[in-house]
């Protein structure tokens, strides 16, 4: 058995694309709770639907229909989220699994060679065969981190604290984001109700006020707030571990393994940041991180 291969891609690339996978299946999950929430706003209709239309005309015939028809839909609303919620784990997964990559891949750019072949080869058969085709075509820049240190703990401290200042920025972006896109959902929300209160007809008013309910639901488990929440408390943690390793002095291998250890503690729990997000602000913040680094 072949422990390692010099055609495996990079442990950095492997990670990038498990990281990405995690993403993927986390926006499926939202896709179906998406289509619960429509299931919601339909059982609504359906059930007001008689009601409305009998003080025009005799529609008896549609109250069984309308009746059958939300309760399929509650049944179909309860399967769709038990398998966001199944989606939702796998995610969990593959998202920790990108995150033991990856810090994998930080120690040995930063201390050299891992004598631990078999725990390496055991991470890449956890990502699978899809993911390592995946990230042997993956577009990764030829020095994926900007020390110039030879290895050891100095440049296991510059490698660290550049993946704390990309951290740090990322989440304090995604966390205004996150705030202002729940703050203008929560005022949409609200002129609503209030245009509901004010201008609809009696008869349809408490329709359309429990459709925005639903709405409301649908908001609350998907945790937007919560989410925003969580990547500021991240980008506070990541940055005082940031300025940690900015004083660090050298005293042995411990102030490094601490810094290391705090830094994993604070990123673990954090939501992945969007895609889109580290795309557009990658090759500004490399190049924040280079002056940053050439002004030492």
């Amino acid at each position: 058995m072949t422990l390692s291969s010099p055609t495996s891609p990079p442990l950095v690339a492997l990670a990038r694309v498990v990281l990405e996978q995690a993403k993927t299946i986390r926006a499926r999950g939202k896709r179906l709770q998406a289509w619960v929430l429509g299931l919601g706003i339909f059982a609504v209709l359906v059930q007001a639907a008689p009601p409305l239309l009998d003080a025009t005309q005799q529609v008896s015939w549609l109250i069984p229909i309308s009746k059958a028809a939300a309760y399929l839909s509650a049944l179909v609303s309860l399967l769709l989220q038990g398998a966001r919620w199944w989606l939702q784990r796998v995610a969990a997964d593959r998202h920790s699994l990108g995150s033991t990559i990856k810090r994998r891949a930080l120690l040995i750019e930063s201390l050299g060679p891992s004598s631990e072949q078999l725990d390496i080869r055991l991470l890449r058969d956890l990502a699978g065969a899809d993911a390592e085709q995946k990230a042997a075509v993956y577009a990764m820049p030829e020095t994926y981190y900007a020390s110039t240190h030879t290895p050891g703990l100095e440049r296991l401290r510059e490698n660290l604290q550049e993946s704390a200042f990309f951290s740090h920025s990322l989440y304090r972006m995604a966390a205004r984001a996150g705030f202002t896109k729940f703050g203008i959902t929560v005022a949409c929300i609200i002129v609503g109700l209030l245009a509901v209160a004010a201008f609809a007809p009696r008869e349809i008013g408490p329709v359309i006020a429990n459709c925005i309910l639903a709405f409301v639901a649908f908001l609350v488990s998907a945790d937007q707030l919560g989410q925003a929440m969580n990547w500021q408390a991240a980008a506070t943690a990541v940055e005082r571990v940031e300025r940690r390793l900015e004083k660090i002095t050298p005293n042995g291998p411990e102030p490094y393994m601490a810094a290391f250890t705090d830094y994993e503690a604070a990123t673990a729990m954090a939501p992945a940041v969007p895609t889109a997000l580290y795309e557009r602000e990658r090759e500004r913040l490399d190049r924040l991180w280079r002056e940053h680094r050439d002004q030492r």
